[in-house]
């Protein structure tokens, strides 16, 4: 998922405590100096100075849903069916 110039976001970290950042301007995003044990209010989060800025790659973020999507297709005039990703088609069949 692209994250756009201003977003804010947390990050979890071990023992249940929240580090939280902003994105800049790609590549890069600002963490604040404060981490904490829940989740706060962006507006509360804004108010803390910032630690450090770092280029941040596009798949840091929700790496769950860089995974790859295969999706089914049906052949509108044979009927087959088929998995398709990423330019790739494999043939499949329908499971009950």
């Amino acid at each position: 998922m692209k994250q756009r110039e201003g977003h804010v976001f947390s990050i979890r970290l071990k023992a249940g405590r929240y580090a939280f950042g902003r994105v800049l301007k790609n590549p890069l995003c600002a963490f604040y100096g404060r981490g904490s044990d829940q989740i706060l209010d962006v507006d509360e989060i804004a108010k803390d100075p910032i630690g450090f800025k770092v280029w941040v790659m596009d798949s840091a973020f929700e790496p769950e849903l860089q995974e790859r999507v295969w999706l089914f297709k049906e052949d509108p005039i044979s009927k087959a069916l088929s998995l398709y990703s990423e330019g790739e088609e494999r043939p499949a069949s329908e499971v009950l």
